[in-house]
């Protein structure tokens, strides 16, 4: 079982970017979707707030990109927030603040965000049901404003196998049940809870119904 662990581990940094080596949140699919994601906010305005922004490999290079957005990052991890306050410092961004906070939950306003992000997080949510984080995601969204998130597809057979053993190979999981969800049942429940998809991309192999991650940017009516 270690030299499962330690060939993962191996092909796991030879996949992520040389940049991003060594941070929880790198990996070649994770780095598809926050270079998917931000091609989706090249013309976001207003305030935006990162659900979930980990190491901050989204959020640093959208805060240098576009600096006259007002953004703000949250994640339920104290640890992980003063270590990314430290990043961002680095950089010498000034339009990024932080938030220790536990979502869904209280803590954030309804109605606030022109913009909300939320990528790489679907796969660890702590319930299989997304519902609730949707409605969530809509309640802090202004009406109009725009939401952009990815799950992986549980249409996708090979993948469901993949998770299922994933407590044998990542000892990084700690426990964590990694979950899939149904593309039709996701579309169902967004528009239970007032959004409407504008755009659905399908970035990994085999692309279409069968595409290991679907990423969705939806308005808010």
């Amino acid at each position: 079982m270690k030299m499962i662990y330690t060939i993962y581990r191996w092909f796991h940094r030879l996949c992520s970017r040389p940049e991003e080596r060594g941070d929880h949140s790198s990996g070649y699919w994770q780095a598809v979707v926050r270079k998917e994601a931000l091609e989706l906010c090249k013309n976001a305005k207003g305030r935006l707030v990162e659900i979930g922004c980990g190491d901050g490999l989204f959020l640093i290079p959208l805060a240098l990109a576009h600096p006259d957005l007002d953004i703000l990052g949250t994640d339920n991890n104290m640890e992980q927030v003063r270590r990314l306050e430290e990043r961002v410092r680095s950089h010498g961004i000034k339009n990024v603040c932080f938030l220790c906070h536990e979502a869904p939950g209280p803590g954030l306003d309804e109605g606030t965000f022109d913009l909300v992000v939320c990528i790489n997080v679907f796969l660890v949510l702590t319930s299989p049901d997304p519902q609730m984080f949707l409605e969530y995601l809509s309640r802090i969204c202004k009406k109009g404003g725009r939401i952009i998130f990815e799950f992986r597809n549980s249409l996708n057979a090979v993948l469901r196998i993949k998770y299922a053993l994933a407590p044998f190979y990542d000892h990084s999981i700690r426990g964590e049940h990694l979950n899939t969800f149904d593309p039709g049942k996701m579309k169902a429940i967004l528009k239970e809870v007032g959004f409407r998809v504008i755009e659905e991309r399908h970035p990994v192999f085999p692309h279409g119904r069968l595409s290991p991650i679907i990423i969705i940017a939806a308005e808010k009516i």
